[in-house]
């Protein structure tokens, strides 16, 4: 006989521990709602390693930061497999989706309440309880070349904010799903179970019901193990997300394309030593090249 598969029953489960499954773990855990949060990746103190070591990568990133898709061109990107997700392995940068994006957004797929007005307001809130805020002292000198070289040539010169908690000795401590939101869930009932993938989504009735997973053990095992909810999220990421969709048997509209922004290295010599211990703070963009997109924008809406 086989051994009878485990089952875990809750309201909602969340596929996926990052930044869009451990902010919706502890809003609905506050709210009173019992939520399994399964993340395919282990569990890794955000103290443990140094970041973007080594040892890091094999610990926290899929495939050992060795993730590719390929096409033409092949491109390679990093992706987080840990508690947490990449919010543990990125610079913590962050930016409001810009208005004119959520007023297009709202109208194309017809989302209510999806305007500048209510995102603003959940955006404040996410950012008061991450303390998002700007360097408390000057850039990096990384940082500063690049805006001195964007005035020089007329570009738009903008300082990115970070997820970043400052501290009065001048540590700056990123604020990673694994410090702050998750804590909070787990505080208001939510369960993370870390290194459990999921195979596939449960259907019933005409609706996902929950999620077919293999569990590892400590030993290293795997362990067959089935989640059953009232609700599902599946917030595992821009490429996590749609592979699970499509073994589930939900291909209409799904992974049909993947858009990815490009970053362009520059190689130059200066006078003096620039130290790159940091990351750069700034972004610039010529101003007539936006306009000519813009123009672009126009012309394929009419």
């Amino acid at each position: 006989m086989r051994d009878a598969i485990a089952t875990v029953d809750t309201d909602v489960l969340i596929i996926g521990s990052g930044a869009g499954g451990a902010v919706t773990a502890a809003a609905l855990a506050r709210a009173g709602r019992s939520v399994v949060v399964l993340e395919e990746g282990p569990w890794v103190d955000p103290d443990a390693m140094a970041p973007f070591s080594l040892a890091e990568m094999v610990a926290k990133y899929r495939h050992g930061g060795s993730s590719a898709a390929l096409g033409r061109p092949a491109i390679a990107y990093a992706e987080g497999r840990c508690v947490g997700g990449s919010t543990e392995i990125n610079s913590g940068l962050y930016h409001r989706l810009p208005d004119e994006l959520a007023d297009e957004w709202q109208h194309i797929y017809r989302i209510e309440e999806f305007g500048r007005e209510s995102l603003a307001h959940y955006s404040q809130r996410i950012e008061d309880e991450l303390t998002v805020s700007m360097l408390p002292g000057a850039p990096p000198a990384s940082s500063a070349v690049l805006e001195r070289g964007a005035t020089k040539l007329g570009w738009r010169s903008v300082e990115f904010s970070r997820v970043f908690r400052y501290e009065k000795n001048g540590r700056a401590v990123k604020q990673t799903m694994a410090r702050t939101f998750l804590p909070a869930a787990i505080a208001a009932g939510a369960r993370i179970l870390a290194d459990c993938r999921v195979v596939k989504l449960l259907h019933s009735n005409g609706r996902v019901a929950g999620a077919r997973c293999e569990h590892r053990r400590d030993d290293g095992t795997r362990e067959p193990l089935m989640v059953r909810a009232e609700h599902v999220f599946v917030c595992a990421g821009a490429t996590q997300t749609p592979a699970l969709l499509q073994r589930s048997g939900i291909r209409r509209n799904i992974g049909n394309g993947l858009k990815m922004h490009p970053t362009v290295k520059i190689a130059a010599r200066f006078p003096s030593p620039i130290d790159h211990g940091d990351v750069p703070m700034h972004w610039e963009e010529n101003a007539n090249r936006s306009k000519l997109r813009e123009r672009n924008d126009r012309m394929e809406v009419c």
